[in-house]
């Protein structure tokens, strides 16, 4: 698939630009040369591109000039009459909005297409076989939209920008004689939320035959990092020379009470060595290998597209910043684990810069002053990729590029059995493998002891009763893992979510999540508990994460279950020591979490339950002492002693009984800045008191997993460290690009480490916080304009800006659910920052700031979007007449709830509810 932002790779046929077109009269006629993707530009030279002439800012190659970034390469130096890109040519082809099919999401109105996430189709006669223009009429009225054009077989992403007309073509189009049916698709993973006004089909020639790509020294441009459907990088611990010191990991995870196979003695294998990488000066693509040699597979690419300056004879280039890279493409022959090598120096210390792989960007800390390289494991799919090292907003720059060199490690797939089989009682099971290398196989059964296998194909794993068998096969060398579930004879007792390697499951089949947060339900009347519940149903939502903790010193709405008094914690009391206020807390507190976890079960919606905070909203870790506390670690632990085993009246279970709390984490975004050590040991005490306490539910930490960008302890390595823990089944993630000072391609490429570590250490990962706040836009330069508009602002001015904040939101609610998607063998769920609802009554005076009426009793409104991340979707057409909020409080919104405005991202949540629930079947 093609994109606008995305390189113009020279061995594609397909081209597509972006350009605004006016009737204004043009400036004098162009006077420089039109610029060229292959030229070399040395500073003060000039082009002309598009109709405006530009002046070269440095050295470069490759990268078209970009009027609107401040920051491009090229100084705009104005308009000019360009005789070679007038606009659009006429043609009889001209399909109008009026003649389009429309599905649901899109409708007619004043003669343009109004696309929110359907789709624009239309068909027609193509005259001959040829190369054809398509030019779509197209206008953004919410700001930039990514959407998808389809003609013929052929798809291409494209965005818009413009509030006004605005063409937008797609060159080189090869299609045959005859019917053809072309549109555009606002839904599918597209943004959708465009006009359409028309088409225009214009032939331009006979076909160009496609060449074949294959590794060249053609320079070639720098891809703008998007969210595309390309195979997931995978980062391993980086090999010597290394920017991050790799913790000792733990010891390997015991067997779990499920049956265990009797293990096949096998001779130990030697590993396969790794090569030392050793760059050269030119291109040298390796013939594809064939099946008996692949293990031998190298291949290493000097040449890049640069964005930067160049150091002639082309030995090296040096990435500044802002905004500057190096990139390759590299053609890989077969799908398999391959190490990426980027051949470096940090000549003036350490540089923090971006590694982007296919699009997808993660900050990487270069280290060695001396000529090193820098390694990671990627899994590629066979066919083109890209690699580039960039000095994005935020990063450092200035290091020395001097190539790239991509190797295979090897491969391993399982042909039978198929996941989630059924095998009948006293099967034995047979696991089918194909492996590229030279690497022992390795497998367990049901988190066992790894054991080596030599033999071939099928490695034989006999079985010792009913029930589940999670089979893990891996290679010596490779990082990830292979895995299958398997159900032999029938299964007994209830079932709970647990995992099967990389995935959630819910007895022998997957379980995939949407979700939101939702942490009032702990301390809110029953009654707004209930209306929360009604509206996650209503889009599709299967798990809620909330809280059930509180160990502040004083209370919420009247209640507080673990209250501190003194040094001693009211739930860790005798109950014949406390007071009959202290058993009153307890007693009430109870009741909402008795309803909330009720209701749960009712709407058949699974709960992650958060224990305590790293925050000191309802009191926090270090209430209990911090993380380093021993007492402080037992005084937790008596919490949820006795907190797990409390009686359900509502619903007849303990809570450690019951199905319908999926997972435990041990606290909101619990952090490592007080050392890893002392993190670990609290994360290993803890999960490890809730195996006891709560054998058949998961645990997660519950932490942000921010990869180095909320702080930067918070890393790859670290993260690894303290999650590789038997008592750790899932690992969670946050998503805050504002708070963190994320790019874009930073963003999605989190997505891709978290992947990467769920494989790496074959555990199932979860997004369990994200959003986008009202208050914030993020300009076309990466920069964001915060507005903090509250309850007393202008309410005219506010609904202005939250239009168009909220209008992101959705673009980039749909391109993170896009990413999640394309990683779903790792990332399980999603759940969002968050659902509201309506608010009832909390006892304060209504007028006051945060009183919204006598405890119990409906407000009237909302619950008010005060952090700005809130989201609202209607449960039915009535409740569009409900505009105003229970309690003015902070709301970012103003003195209303844009009900309306909030419509695009519930869209995209009830698409993704249903997309995951169609994997909850059996494959």
């Amino acid at each position: 698939m093609s994109h606008i932002k995305a390189m113009k790779k020279v061995a594609l046929s397909s081209i597509i630009a972006a350009s605004c077109y006016s009737s204004a009269s043009l400036a004098a006629p162009c006077s420089a040369p039109q610029w060229s993707e292959t030229t070399q530009y040395k500073t003060g030279d000039l082009v002309t591109y598009q109709g405006v002439e530009f002046e070269a800012k440095y050295w470069v190659i490759g990268a078209a000039p970009n009027y609107k970034n401040e920051w491009d390469s090229w100084k705009y130096l104005g308009a000019c009459e360009d005789p070679q890109n007038p606009g659009p040519a006429p043609h009889p082809f001209t399909l109008t909005a009026a003649t389009a099919d429309l599905s649901a999401g899109a409708t007619l109105f004043n003669g343009f297409i109004q696309l929110k996430n359907g789709k624009a189709s239309w068909n027609f006669e193509a005259p001959a076989d040829g190369n054809y223009t398509v030019s779509l009429l197209v206008r953004s009225p919410q700001g930039e939209k990514r959407n998808k054009f389809f003609v013929g077989s052929q798809v291409f992403e494209f965005t818009s920008t413009d509030k006004d007309d605005e063409w937008v073509t797609i060159g080189n189009v090869t299609l045959t004689a005859g019917a053809k049916i072309a549109g555009v698709d606002g839904g599918n993973g597209s943004w959708g939320y465009i006009d359409v006004v028309g088409i225009d089909i214009v032939l331009a020639g006979s076909p160009t035959p496609t060449p074949t790509p294959t590794p060249t020294p053609t320079p070639t441009p720098t891809p703008t990092p998007t969210p595309t459907p390309t195979p997931t990088p995978t980062p391993t611990p980086t090999p010597t020379p290394t920017p991050t010191p790799t913790p000792t990991p733990t010891p390997t995870p015991t067997p779990t009470p499920t049956p265990t196979p009797t293990p096949t003695p096998t001779p130990t294998p030697t590993p396969t060595p790794t090569p030392t990488p050793t760059p050269t000066p030119t291109p040298t693509p390796t013939p594809t290998p064939t099946p008996d040699d692949v293990q031998y597979f190298t291949w290493n690419q000097q040449s890049s597209l640069v964005n930067t300056r160049h150091y002639e004879p082309n030995e090296w280039m040096e990435i500044m910043s802002p905004v500057s890279s190096v990139t390759w493409t590299v053609d890989v022959p077969v799908a398999a684990e391959y190490r990426v090598m980027v051949d470096y120096a940090a000549a003036h210390g350490p540089r923090r810069n971006t590694l982007s792989i296919d699009g997808s960007g993660s900050q990487v800390t270069f280290t060695s002053k001396d000529r090193a390289f820098f390694t990671r494991n990627v899994s590629f799919d066979m066919g083109s990729h890209t690699i580039a090292v960039e000095a994005l907003q935020g990063d450092d720059g200035w290091m020395n590029i001097y190539g790239l060199q991509v190797e295979m490690v090897g491969g391993l797939t399982i042909s039978t059995p198929q996941n989630f089989s059924d095998l009948p009682s006293g099967s034995d099971i047979a696991v089918a493998f194909t492996k590229i290398g030279e690497g022992a196989v390795t497998y367990s059964v049901n988190g066992g002891a790894t054991e080596l296998y030599t033999g071939e194909s099928p490695l034989v794993i006999p079985t010792s009763g009913d029930g589940l068998y999670d089979i893990s096969l891996g290679m010596v060398g490779l990082s990830t893992k292979e895995n299958r579930r398997v159900q032999v004879g029938e299964l007994t007792g209830p079932v709970f979510v647990d995992t099967a390697g990389s995935q959630f499951a819910l007895g022998n089949q997957p379980f995939y999540f949407n979700g939101s947060n939702q942490y009032y339900l702990m301390y809110k009347p029953e009654a707004m508990a209930e209306d929360f519940f009604k509206r996650a149903a209503s889009v599709g939502l299967n798990v809620v994460r909330t809280w059930m903790f509180c160990n502040s010193t004083g209370t919420h709405d009247g209640v507080c279950i673990n209250r501190k008094v003194g040094d001693t914690f009211i739930l860790s009391k005798d109950p014949a020591d406390r007071t009959a206020e202290e058993q009153a807390l307890i007693d009430r507190s109870f009741e909402l979490f008795d309803n909330y976890v009720a209701l749960a079960e009712q709407y058949n919606i699974r709960l992650v339950l958060s224990l305590a905070d790293h925050w000191d909203y309802f009191g926090n870790i270090q209430t209990y002492g911090g993380y380093g506390s021993a007492s402080g670690r037992e005084q937790f632990k008596a919490f949820i002693t006795n907190l797990v085993n409390h009686y359900n009246t509502r619903t007849g279970k303990r809570y450690n009984e019951d199905p319908t709390i999926m997972m435990w984490e041990l606290a909101n975004e619990p952090r490592m800045s007080g050392g890893v050590e002392t993190f670990k040991t609290w994360v290993d005490d803890i999960a490890g008191h809730l195996a006891l306490v709560a054998p058949n539910q998961l645990v997660s930490i519950g932490m942000e997993s921010s990869f180095g960008a909320a702080e930067q302890v918070d890393s790859y390595a670290n993260l690894r460290y303290v999650n590789d823990n038997p008592n750790v089944d899932a690992i969670s993630a946050h998503l805050y690009p504002t708070w963190w000072n994320m790019t874009d391609a930073q963003t999605l490429g989190n997505f891709d480490q978290l992947a990467a570590l769920g494989r790496e250490l074959n555990k199932p990962t979860y997004i369990g916080e994200f959003s986008w706040p009202v208050n914030t836009l993020r300009g076309a330069d990466g920069r964001d304009v915060i507005q903090n508009y509250g309850p007393s602002s202008d309410q005219s001015a506010v609904t202005a800006w939250v239009t168009q904040t909220l209008a992101q939101r959705a673009q980039y609610f749909s391109a993170w659910y896009a990413k999640a998607w394309e990683n779903r063998d790792a990332i399980g769920g999603m759940l969002g920052w968050q659902l509201s609802g309506l608010e009832w009554g909390n006892g304060g005076e209504i007028g006051t700031q945060w009183g919204s009426g006598p405890y119990g009793e409906y407000s009237g409104g909302w619950a008010g979007n005060h952090d700005g991340f809130q989201y609202y979707c209607v449960l039915n057409a009535s409740e569009y007449s409900i505009a105003g909020v229970g309690a003015p409080g902070s709301n970012k919104e103003g003195g209303i709830i844009h009900l309306d405005l909030h419509e695009p991202v519930c869209d995209i949540i009830k698409q993704y509810s249903d997309l995951y629930k169609g994997l909850n079947v059996k494959p």
